[in-house]
């Protein structure tokens, strides 16, 4: 409560008046209402109060530690948006001290996290990441004693979480939370850092079940999720006949790289007229980009190891109008590839 008097007080009118009835308000603790009613004007003049401190977080040298944060992630949510809030907050590092899963973060205040609309105390939000990444960890940081609700009261206590590579159809996140930490510290607050067994995901679902008492709103600070950086599969490609006319393996160019198989049609007859994934693909997420019938043009198809550290197999079937080729795919070798830099 304390923090939002601050940040009331610096940011309503200079009447004398005013702020001394705001603050004995703020005393008997109805004063929340109207602090989270942020502007321009607002966050100018509280920018150097509420300037974000390079301290470190209370990690614990036991505990495994994210370091590669997924950049570009954006976030949707069906319960609204509180106190002129925005969802995007819990993903863009503002209140972090720094870009990082193991920063610390300030008191949560309107510029810097995210509540509901009011009476919306349960509901989802999910995180697209961009694309399709190997998941081994995520750090969050609830809403905290800065409020709305006191001692934090206002953050995320029951939750399921879940994964998806379309945005679609979600799974349970094996060895995922179940609840979320209350956070009643107002200033330099550490993330949780929950680790589970890599997944490949492109979207994350927080399901929201309850809070930590506030009867008007739910709401939360920040999240990051690490990716698992090092080994990218670079695989081997055995093509054979297809299950039409023979000349399939001379119609078809096939190429192999980090994570992809290129597949080029010569440059005559009907083309590529289709490309698919035949049968269920061992350990990987296959990924075959839209193409016009009859391209000529190479295709190239990625793919993701579900778990880094086992093989990768999976068949695909290129044909032309005559045509046709089995390619199977193998993947037993990693290669290191470095980590793109945070921006």
């Amino acid at each position: 409560m304390k923090i939002f008097e601050k940040f009331m007080r610096s940011n309503k009118l200079n009447n004398r008046r005013l702020f001394y009835l705001l603050s004995v308000f703020a005393l008997f603790g109805i004063v929340s209402l109207f602090v989270w009613q942020p502007s321009a004007e607002m966050q100018d003049k509280n920018e150097s109060e509420w300037r974000i401190q390079n301290i470190k977080g209370d990690i614990s040298p036991n505990d495994a530690v994210p370091a590669t944060r997924i950049p570009s992630i954006t976030v949707s949510t069906n319960m609204g948006s509180g106190f002129g809030t925005n969802i995007q907050n819990t993903v863009n590092g503002v209140g972090l001290s720094s870009l990082s899963l193991t920063a610390t973060h300030a008191a949560t205040i309107p510029p810097n996290s995210w509540v509901s609309a009011t009476g919306q105390l349960t509901g989802t939000v999910t995180f697209n990441l961009g694309g399709i990444f190997t998941v081994d960890s995520f750090s969050f940081w609830n809403q905290n004693g800065g409020g709305p609700g006191a001692n934090g009261s206002t953050g995320i206590q029951g939750v399921a979480v879940s994964t998806s590579t379309d945005g679609i159809t979600f799974t349970p996140l094996s060895g995922g939370p179940t609840s979320f930490a209350q956070v009643t510290a107002n200033a330099n607050v550490p993330p949780q850092i929950f680790n589970f067994t890599p997944v490949s995901a492109g979207f994350f679902r927080f399901t929201i079940q309850s809070n930590y008492g506030d009867s008007a709103r739910t709401g939360f600070a920040e999240v990051g999720f690490n990716a698992v950086s090092g080994n990218v599969c670079t695989p081997s490609a055995t093509v054979t006949e297809g299950d039409l006319f023979p000349g399939g393996i001379v119609s078809f160019g096939v190429s192999t790289g980090p994570g992809s198989v290129t597949v080029d049609h010569v440059n005559a007859g009907t083309g590529l007229q289709s490309l698919t994934v035949v049968d269920a693909p061992v350990n990987a997420v296959v990924n075959i980009p839209a193409f016009p019938a009859g391209t000529f043009n190479p295709v190239v198809v990625t793919f993701t190891p579900i778990n880094p550290a086992l093989p990768v197999s999976f068949r695909l079937r290129a044909a032309s109008q005559f045509h046709a080729a089995f390619i199977d795919v193998h993947c037993v070798i990693t290669t290191p590839t470095p980590t793109p830099p945070i921006p």
